[in-house]
């Protein structure tokens, strides 16, 4: 899972609350076989808004359960271009 993870675009299904802030809950990704694969998000751990490469981004620390292994790992959400990146697998 997530093999080579540096900064590729990701589809993502949020839930918006009523003050505008974005829960994520799935995300889906192409694989190095070019095969779409979906996680499911067991739960946001944090948010915060950053500034990365001088574009303003929300970033997520999110926890998910693939191939029977827990997996943290951190999302950006950039605000200008409303684009989604897997940034990074921190365990």
């Amino acid at each position: 899972m997530f093999a080579n993870i540096n900064n590729i675009p990701v589809q993502v299904i949020t839930v918006v609350d009523t003050t505008g802030d974005m829960t994520p809950l799935r995300f889906r990704y192409e694989a190095e076989d070019h095969s779409l694969q979906t996680v499911n998000i067991e739960k946001t751990i944090s948010r915060q808004d950053c500034n990365y490469v001088g574009q303003q981004c929300v970033k997520y620390v999110c926890k998910a359960v693939k191939d029977e292994r827990e997996v943290l790992f951190e999302m950006k959400y950039l605000i200008a271009s409303h684009k989604w990146v897997l940034s990074k697998i921190l365990n």
